[in-house]
């Protein structure tokens, strides 16, 4: 074992030459140790696994298509250690990745997948600044800029780790030089800092609790994305080939939309199966058949074969509510047709258990606003669009008996939490705007817990520069946080020149606005960034085509502020639910797993001879995870088990306890 100590200036490059007097405070006498035997490691993971807090890195090298682990980094502030896992073994990561003390890592989620392409090990307690800084720095008007460990430490230490050293060890081959070392001991130590600096500003805009959800979240998402969800591209194919004499395929995986338009035109005699699944799909769409030949090439182009699975990149914080998002393909926008989710199915032997939180947002917006009928609705299980419908018409109402009234209280319940106008309502129940304006007014009349909420939300909003969700989620409207040097000129400028007064959100609106037209792909430097927005500015025209639209960019900022609450604490508990669920699958060790996501509904890939056990599972998770958060009511959540995405047909198997 080699033992380093002291300082590093000495061999530092000339990257570094302005931050030595930074990194000779922060390595101090830190001492390095060398792993390269598994005697070695097996004696010191146990010594290592004492730390609390341990920051980790693991860097791979890609053979052979496989991303294989080759060095893991693990220490505190004052000892690292640098395991060779290619001379001593896997045995000492996976020790220290399933021990209970805080992980601190960066890139959690890209590390965690490229150990599961070896096998699903144990991992436990793990929390990544990256995520962590989402959370600090969540703001309505600008996203954050720190997108890697190069940025954090340059914003809380001052300077950037080497990219060189990264892309030596990247393509590490042999013995590992001193100048490595150094640099693993460096990147360690850096992520060790930067954890330090954030847990102070989580503490202090207490964020604990969503950090937590957060961190828990992060190996289970990666989970999903390994397994993936199985499309039966064989069957899919098949039924387009059933047809060829139309030419819809080519190159026997890749649909024609010009070729599909004409089915919808003439219909498939041929294939009635074919035929249905098409009006299903016309019934909802203006242009079906360019919704299934994007929707298709998509999906099919994403296939891996021979397991014939997708696998979706999960972005974790998506937006400023804390949503999750699906990446290549987008699994979330997947058309609710039957010709998509029936070929979303199960391998033989195997079921799909589809769990959807019924009424969620409206149940969040129950415990937000804690309105009596509408907590009433939910701890007795009524069905609450009829309830509300009852209690406005003053007339029986269910889904058979006056279903009309049913539809007006769903459209107007789900326009409160998205902010719908009069108009709005107006256009969608088909009728006046004055009757819009009547139903609105009775509503509030009848509900005015939620209008008082609203309100309120709005104000507190905005005086305080702050939004929150139950679970403690953080999204800042103070038009000062993260407003840097360059942000301000502009403002001066759009102050001065444009709004003529000190309105600095309407400023802020503005700039966000411009930001938005003319960095798409990101501000670039900050010369550029000041001189582009100054030039657009005085060129006038752009400036009042913004103008133009800033009603609709006022509205839309209304919006955000009543509904992210809402949207932001379901979003939290999803979030719950899924970490709750894995880590629950896993403790049992049950051959069942999650295969995908999708905002209100989490679906689950099991044998069919535990399917009610894990259905079960599933469901009591979600409701406690409801309850966790929400304290004055708990969410229903619905369950159906069957051969693909959303199917019912065996749900027979779930017996009489369960119902």
């Amino acid at each position: 074992m080699s033992i380093l100590k002291g300082r590093i200036a000495s061999t530092l490059t000339k990257t570094y030459t302005q931050c030595i007097r930074t990194l000779d405070y922060m390595l101090g006498e830190t001492g390095l140790k060398f792993v390269d035997s598994s005697e070695e490691a097996d004696h010191i993971v146990k010594e290592v696994s004492r730390l609390p807090i341990l920051a980790v890195d693991i860097f791979f090298r890609l053979e052979k298509g496989i991303n294989n682990p080759a060095l893991l980094l693990a220490g505190n502030e004052n000892i690292h250690y640098v395991f060779d896992l290619r001379r001593c073994g896997p045995d000492a990561l996976l020790y220290i990745m399933a021990s209970k003390n805080l992980k601190v890592m960066s890139s959690a989620y890209e590390k965690i997948l490229n150990l599961y392409q070896h096998q699903l090990i144990r991992i436990e307690n793990i929390t990544d600044i990256l995520i962590l800084e989402q959370l600090i720095t969540n703001n309505y008007f600008f996203p954050s800029e720190v997108k890697s460990l190069d940025d954090l430490s340059e914003k809380y230490l001052g300077f950037k780790p080497e990219k060189g050293r990264r892309i030596l060890i990247d393509n590490l081959d042999g013995e590992i030089s001193l100048h490595i070392l150094e640099y693993l001991r460096i990147e360690l130590l850096v992520i060790y800092k930067i954890f330090l600096e954030q847990v102070r500003k989580i503490r202090s805009a207490s964020l604990e609790r969503i950090s937590r959800i957060e961190s828990n979240l992060i190996k289970s998402l990666a989970k999903i994305q390994h397994i993936g969800i199985h499309f039966n591209m064989e069957d899919f194919l098949k039924l387009f080939s059933s047809a060829r004499d139309k030419n819809l395929l080519k190159d026997d995986s890749i649909l024609d939309e010009k070729e599909v338009a004409r089915l919808f035109n003439y219909g498939v005699k041929e294939n009635t199966y074919l035929d249905n699944l098409l009006r299903d799909l016309e019934k909802n769409y203006k242009d079906p058949a360019r919704v299934l030949s994007q929707n298709a090439n998509e999906l099919l182009k994403r296939v891996r074969l021979p397991e014939s699975r997708i696998h979706s990149r999960f972005v974790q914080i998506s937006s400023a509510s804390g949503r999750t998002s699906s990446q290549t393909p987008n699994l979330f926008a997947v058309p609710k047709a039957r010709i998509f989710r029936e070929f979303f199915s199960a391998p033989h032997g195997r079921v799909i258990i589809t769990l959807d939180f019924s009424t969620f947002e409206l149940g969040v917006l129950a415990a937000l606003s804690k309105d009596p009928h509408f907590l009433k609705a939910f701890r007795e299980k009524l069905d609450l669009h009829a309830y509300v419908a009852q209690l406005m018409f003053s007339k029986k109402v269910s889904k058979t008996e006056n279903p009309e009234l049913r539809r007006r209280a769903k459209a107007i319940n789900f326009g409160i939490i998205y902010g719908m106008t009069a108009q709005g309502l107006a256009k969608r129940l088909e009728i006046s705007k004055p009757e819009a304006i009547k139903l609105i007014n009775t509503y509030y009349m009848i509900f005015p817990s939620l209008n008082s909420y609203i309100q309120n939300t709005i104000s507190l909003a905005l005086q305080k520069g702050e939004l929150r969700t139950l679970a403690g989620r953080r999204c800042l409207l103070s038009p000062f946080v993260n407003l840097t040097e360059e942000r301000k000129k502009i403002i001066n400028e759009i102050n001065t020149k444009i709004v003529k007064s000190s309105n600095m959100l309407y400023s802020m609106l503005i700039l966000k606005s411009l930001e938005e037209e003319y960095f798409k792909k990101g501000i670039g430097s900050e010369e550029m960034y000041v001189k582009r927005l100054q030039n657009v500015i005085s060129e006038g025209e752009p400036i009042k085509r913004i103008l133009r639209d800033m009603d609709v960019k006022t509205h839309e900022l209304y919006r955000f502020i009543r509904n992210m609450p809402v949207q932001g604490t379901a979003a939290d508990i999803m979030k719950l639910s899924i970490s709750m669920i894995d880590e629950r699958l896993s403790e049992k060790g049950k051959n069942a797993y999650i295969i995908n996501i999708v905002h209100d509904e989490i679906l689950i890939e099991a044998g069919e001879e535990e399917a009610c056990d894990i259905a079960y599972i599933g469901r009591e998770t979600m409701k406690e995870a409801s309850r966790q958060i929400l304290k004055e009511i708990e969410i229903d959540v619905e369950v159906n088990i069957g051969r693909f995405w959303g199917d019912s047909s065996l749900n027979y198997l779930m017996d009489k306890a369960f119902k």
